[in-house]
């Protein structure tokens, strides 16, 4: 105590007004070591399967209302060994996948002059083969989905439970 009162008329300062400072910073760094814990106990959740912000938020959904673990980013072939596509996320015991509508899929996945109207539709086929190909079902989300978490894990687990009988 000797060394800060000492050091006070050197700063300018009072006590009072030191407490005040440190008692800002120890706030601050409060709020680094409250954020860096958050992160450190999400990491376990972490996959780097997961390619979006969207499949990232939908991911921890499932973690947040304790909806089974689908397998994300699943390679879909036709008997013959052609690739369908990739779902985001399977769940292969129930025959149930997920895809995440958001608007980064739509931009990236676009073909060099294709219409959103004919990707849309190419989008559809797509789900439609995967379909056909393997007797699953899909269930598509969005951003507006992901900010109606409670209602958006009924729908899901509604579903999942629905098709507990069949098997991939």
């Amino acid at each position: 105590i000797a060394e800060i009162d000492a050091g006070c008329p050197a700063l300018g300062v009072g006590g009072g007004e030191l407490a005040d400072d440190a008692a800002r910073r120890a706030s601050g760094i409060a709020l680094v070591v409250e954020r860096e814990a958050h992160a450190l106990a999400l990491l376990p959740r972490a996959d780097a399967r997961i390619e979006s912000v969207g499949e990232a938020r939908t991911w921890h959904l499932f973690f947040a209302h304790q909806i089974p673990l689908p397998e994300p980013q699943v390679m879909v072939h036709t008997p013959a060994g052609a690739l369908l596509g990739i779902v985001d996320f399977l769940w292969r015991d129930r025959g149930v996948f997920l895809e995440f509508d958001g608007r980064e899929k739509y931009a990236k996945f676009r073909r060099p002059g294709e219409s959103l109207e004919a990707y849309v539709r190419r989008e559809k086929l797509r789900e439609e083969a995967i379909c056909a190909a393997t007797g699953w079902v899909c269930i598509r989300i969005s951003w507006a989905d992901l900010a109606r978490p409670r209602d958006t894990s009924v729908r899901i687990r509604r579903l999942l439970e629905s098709r507990r009988s069949h098997v991939a």
